[in-house]
């Protein structure tokens, strides 16, 4: 995976926009994550990196979903990951028959979760996008 420093890209190096390789790297399904230097070094937030990719380079919604879930299953975290793989089309066997907007989920995934922190992570993110979804809608 490769993390992409969007302000710092631009401020340091001089490479934004059609100059920057992140289009490229999503065109051969690089695994890319958005990050952000220190706040000492430019000030920024990852909340303005996000803004920013949407900005310069109109990326949909489904595929900032994707950013983000990155950043989690390609993270060094202890555990295993919710995801059967990085497309994210299939969760874990342990909770796989669960639903996110269930209250609770069942002994095998909570076990499964409890055991490992990045599945676990990656649950309540997917929890987050869920009830941000409902909202939306």
């Amino acid at each position: 995976m490769v993390e992409i420093n969007l302000t710092s890209n631009a401020e340091i190096l001089g490479i934004e926009g059609d100059k920057h390789p992140l289009p490229l790297y999503m065109q051969f399904n690089v695994p890319v994550a958005l990050s952000t230097d220190d706040e000492g070094v430019l000030r920024t937030s990852l909340t303005e990196q996000y803004q920013r990719a949407i900005l310069t380079y109109h990326f949909s919604y489904p595929t900032i979903k994707n950013l983000v879930r990155n950043s989690i299953y390609y993270s060094f975290l202890p555990g295993k990951n919710l995801w059967n793989d990085e497309k994210y089309s299939g969760l874990n066997s342990a909770c796989a028959k669960d639903s996110l907007a269930a209250k609770t989920v069942s002994p095998s995934c909570q076990t499964f979760l409890n055991n490992n922190e990045k599945a676990a992570m990656q649950w309540d993110l997917e929890k987050r996008f869920f009830d941000f979804e409902k909202q939306a809608i």
